[in-house]
């Protein structure tokens, strides 16, 4: 029997081209207009994937997350949104989200990250998997735009930012477009879904993947480290 991927958006249009594309993969769907509506089947449901929407009517996304968690339903959850910030992303990853994706969703990063949350075989491209890469371009980063990175990875606003380094909102504008030019990001919200998926492996713990404390921040002066 084919494994199960629960859509929940409150958008008909939505539900239904995802409900297509991902039945058309062979796997079984079903639709949901609310987070309120899945959870009353959900104590029911024990394998399957969870496509979510951020933003909705009452229950949001994340709320539906942390509701999933008290009932010790361990389905992954992969969230999708057009308006998410940084800190949410960050959050429900920390909270053990397998995805977080933006809209309009990839079909074909969407179909990797169902297989893959399933347990199937996943197929990155190797610029996104290559650690040493990564380590690379965030080395050939200054001082200050390791410290903004970090900063902003972590959550944190342009005005805090620029209050906790001492510099202006604009001056970190301008070190956030480097930073972003720099790791090859095209948004800051990839930039910090990579950069968390690759801190939570134990491997990671502690490197230079992991968003710093702004005090800590402004005492690391290390190249290659940064104290969390």
């Amino acid at each position: 029997m084919s494994e199960t991927v629960f859509i929940i958006d409150d958008d008909p249009g939505v539900c239904h081209a995802l409900g297509r594309l991902i039945a058309g993969d062979g796997f079984r769907v079903m639709t949901y207009p609310s987070a309120e509506a899945f959870l009353l089947e959900a104590n029911s449901v024990r394998e399957g994937c969870i496509i979510v929407d951020v933003r909705l009517p009452e229950m949001t996304g994340p709320q539906l997350q942390n509701a999933l968690q008290s009932r010790a339903i361990r389905l992954p959850i992969i969230f999708v949104s057009g308006h998410a910030d940084v800190a949410t992303a960050v959050a429900t990853l920390r909270a053990g989200a397998f995805h977080f994706l933006e809209k309009p969703v990839d079909a074909n990063l969407l179909l990797e990250s169902i297989h893959a949350a399933l347990g199937g075989p996943r197929i990155i491209p190797a610029h996104e998997l290559d650690t040493e890469s990564l380590r690379r371009r965030f080395n050939d980063l200054t001082t200050r735009e390791q410290s903004v990175m970090s900063l902003v990875i972590a959550g944190y606003s342009n005005k805090d930012i620029g209050k906790s380094l001492q510099i202006s909102h604009r001056t970190v504008e301008v070190y956030r477009s480097r930073v972003m030019q720099k790791m090859r990001a095209r948004t800051l919200l990839v930039l910090a879904s990579r950069w968390h998926c690759r801190s939570t492996s134990p491997a990671c713990s502690g490197c230079f993947l992991w968003p710093c404390r702004p005090d800590m921040i402004l005492r690391c002066r290390s190249s290659t480290h940064c104290i969390s």
